[in-house]
């Protein structure tokens, strides 16, 4: 699991360090860390070329520097104006550690096999200014391999949908204790080399405190999936309804039902005001003349609603939402009209465009604003909501802001997914990922414990195909295989 903090978060958290007198240890933990991981990746190099900014990117640089020493290699520091370059001017020759400028650094570049920059830390904003534009354009061209300390210089920590401008193509990125927004959306996900995290000894109590989100990680997902007993039996494994399909769209609702019985549920029943032709023989299929006639029936576990229902579909969420049952609404039931409906056993599940006409914005700005817009969803609209996307991101009832003057959000309230892949970009992919939420709720688990799970799941049953599949994989193939990649975590081999 990783913390996800913004660059003002970053900014809050190195002032209590300050204040509790660990922020100078921090700066050297980080510079030992990246020194370590600049050798475990560049063990063969011998000369390494540091360059450091003002400020406490710049500082981690410059410990760092004199770890690369202590370990043998021939360093030549460039540095802008920083009062932590006492820590390597004892270490070096006067001409091995000089100012940074154009020439300094043409000049050394034809010199060192590597190079580990640390200009521009988490308070950057673009523009550039200065002449650190022409620095890192000669860095780009140099050809050598970059190691960027925290991000790369030029891109904004919390950049998740702008277009970065020049910035330093790293070979690799180390993240110094957490993960930035940067590195978890597009396009600058794609922007920062291989990303790897490093640890800096910071307490996970002060990182809990001032991240904005977590990961999912495999081991909190394995904790939440529900384990049956020997005696199981249809019945206990939890009863599922979809509601959905109309004329021309009655695949949906059986994806879903196909997800749902993949995922494990006992029983799955499809109510719709159509035939619903094709499918899995399992499936139990009503038509329903009139939505009012499912208040006769004995309810089951879980519902999902909306995945192909059309015109009717505020409606009848509308009417499951108050069975006050564990509920998914997807498609046509994710409408603005149901907004303060949403209890903590039900789970929202919009895409970018959805969403947007949830909040009644752009598309763009979901988009550009994903964490920012899942939690503003959650608070409108009550239980949990998924937000799909490259990565999905989901947003449960968990005391959203604990603190609301500061506005910064519980990171158990606030999660990133870490599976599923580009491959997965085909029709039909959110109403499988509505049945296996579905039948996990059915199965027992909370709304936020099933939101968290099942978007995991989803992902990792798209993963665990990509390699023999590669692009141009189908919902229904994913569906079939979450049973697999469940057992899979259950016994501790996925």
């Amino acid at each position: 699991m990783s913390y996800i903090l913004r660059s003002n978060d970053v900014k809050t958290l190195d002032a209590e360090l300050e204040r509790l007198n660990l922020l100078s240890i921090t700066v050297e933990n980080a510079g030992r860390s990246v020194a370590e991981k600049t050798l475990e990746l560049y063990p063969a190099a011998r000369r390494v070329l540091v360059l450091a900014g003002k400020g406490f990117n710049g500082a981690d640089a410059l410990v760092a520097a004199r770890h690369l020493i202590a370990a043998g290699r021939k360093v030549t520091v460039l540095h802008l104006e920083n009062d932590w370059t006492k820590t390597v001017d004892m270490w070096l020759e006067p001409d091995h550690l000089l100012e940074l400028n154009w020439e300094t650094l043409e000049r050394e570049l034809s010199r060192t096999e590597i190079v580990l920059e640390g200009l521009l830390g988490t308070g950057f904003r673009s523009p550039l200014r200065g002449h650190l534009e022409q620095i890192i354009e000669s860095l780009n061209r140099s050809s050598l391999p970059i190691v960027s300390i925290d991000l790369p210089s030029g891109l904004e920590a919390d950049g998740t949908g702008a277009q970065p401008g020049i910035f330093v193509q790293a070979a690799h990125t180390l993240a110094l204790g957490s993960l930035k927004p940067a590195f978890v959306f597009e396009p600058t996900r794609s922007s920062i080399g291989k990303l790897h995290v490093l640890s800096i000894a910071v307490p996970d109590a002060l990182l809990e405190k001032y991240a904005l989100a977590q990961t999912l990680e495999r081991p909190v997902i394995a904790s939440l999936l529900p384990r049956r007993r020997n005696d199981a039996h249809k019945g206990t494994a939890g009863e599922v309804w979809v509601l959905g399909g109309s004329s021309g769209m009655t695949g949906a609702p059986l994806m879903t039902a196909w997800a749902a019985l993949k995922t494990g549920s006992g029983l799955v029943k499809t109510f719709s005001q159509v035939e619903l032709e094709g499918g899995a023989l399992e499936i139990i299929r009503h038509t329903v003349s009139d939505w009012a006639a499912l208040e006769d029936l004995k309810k089951p576990q879980a519902v999902a609603v909306g995945m192909g229902l059309g015109s009717e579909a505020v409606s009848v969420a509308k009417q499951v939402l108050e069975w006050r049952i564990p509920t998914v609404l997807d498609a046509d039931a994710l409408s603005p009209e149901l907004e303060g409906q949403g209890h903590d056993a039900c789970i929202w599940t919009p895409h970018p465009k959805e969403a947007a006409r949830m909040l009644g914005v752009e598309t763009a700005d979901i988009v550009n604003n994903p964490l920012e817009r899942v939690l503003e969803l959650q608070c409108r609209f009550g239980g949990s909501v998924v937000l799909k996307g490259g990565p999905s991101v989901v947003a449960t009832p968990e005391s959203p802001f604990p603190n609301p003057e500061s506005r910064i959000p519980n990171p158990e309230s606030l999660w990133v997914n870490t599976t599923g892949n580009p491959g997965m970009a085909s029709a039909g992919m959110g109403d499988t990922l509505s049945g296996i939420l579905a039948s996990l709720l059915g199965q027992g688990l909370s709304g936020p414990d099933a939101a968290r799970a099942g978007v995991f799941l989803h992902g990792l049953a798209g993963d665990s195909l990509l390699e023999a599949q590669g692009y141009g994989l189908q919902a229904s193939e994913v569906g079939a295989q979450v049973g697999r990649v469940m057992w899979g975590l259950l016994e501790g081999k996925g």
